[in-house]
C-alpha cells in the first residue's frame, strides 16, 4: 500500500568543557498503521542501540535517547590536518514497535558502548565495543563522522 504517513524527529545538545564533551541527544520515528514492510526504520549498531549488528532491528515507530561522553585526549596536526585522539563511552535507551509479527517488539532496551577514536586526514575512525540487555554484544570498526544521517 501506497497509503501511509511518516514522520522522524532527532535532537542533540553538545555540552563542552575544555576537552570533554557530553552529547545529549534522543530521536524518534512514527508511522502509520498501513506502514509496507520495506519502509520500516532500521536500528542497530555502532552509537545506534550499541550490542546489535548495524541495521539489525526494525521497527515501525521507535524512540532512542542517548548520553555520549567522550574526552579529546591527544591534539595534533597543522592548519590543514587538525588530528587528536578520543575515548569515551555511550548509554543508550530505546523502545522499538513493530505490527510485522515475526520480529516482535522491543519496549525497554538498554545498551551502551565504549570506543577510542582517532582522527585522520580523511575521516574520523573509531574502534568500539557495544552491549545490551538483550545479551547482544559486537565490536566495532567505524569510519566517519559520529552525527550522521541515517
Amino acid at each position: 500500500s501506497d497509503d501511509f504517513e511518516q514522520a522522524r524527529g532527532r535532537i542533540g545538545i553538545p555540552l563542552t568543557l575544555e576537552s570533554t564533551t557530553l552529547l545529549l541527544s534522543g530521536e524518534g520515528g512514527y508511522s502509520s498503521d498501513e506502514l509496507p514492510v520495506e519502509r520500516s526504520y532500521s536500528l542497530g549498531g555502532f552509537f545506534n542501540i550499541s550490542g546489535f549488528a548495524q541495521n539489525s532491528m526494525v521497527a515501525d515507530n521507535y524512540w532512542v535517547g542517548r548520553a555520549m561522553l567522550f574526552h579529546r585526549f591527544v591534539r595534533s596536526g597543522s592548519a590543514l590536518f587538525n588530528l587528536g585522539g578520543y575515548v569515551g563511552g555511550t548509554f543508550e535507551y530505546a523502545s522499538l514497535r513493530t505490527e510485522i509479527q515475526d520480529v516482535g517488539d522491543f519496549p525497554n532496551i538498554v545498551a551502551g558502548s565504549t570506543f577510542v577514536g582517532f582522527d585522520t586526514p580523511l575521516l574520523p575512525l573509531y574502534l568500539g565495543f557495544g552491549l545490551n540487555n538483550e545479551s547482544e554484544y559486537s565490536f566495532y570498526l567505524a569510519l566517519g563522522r559520529i552525527a550522521r544521517e541515517r
